[in-house]
């Protein structure tokens, strides 16, 4: 399931008008429900939330940098 929401986070930034059931359905999840359920399991949040939300500059990749 991790791999299907780390899918599903893509679809959600780079699709911004694509429907939040459709993304969940085409990661490979069966209903709403489960994608929102898994997703919020992994995520910390819903789907629509995690779309909403600010995008943070650094997503842990790089917040260790010290230059």
């Amino acid at each position: 399931n991790a791999h299907r929401v780390r899918a599903a986070k893509k679809m959600l930034l780079e699709e911004p008008e694509r429907p939040v059931l459709h993304i969940g359905l085409a990661a490979g999840f069966n209903s709403k429900a489960s994608f929102n359920r898994n997703f919020k399991a992994l995520a910390g949040q819903t789907p629509a939330k995690y779309r909403a939300a600010p995008i943070d500059s650094g997503d842990s990749e790089n917040s260790g940098d010290s230059a």
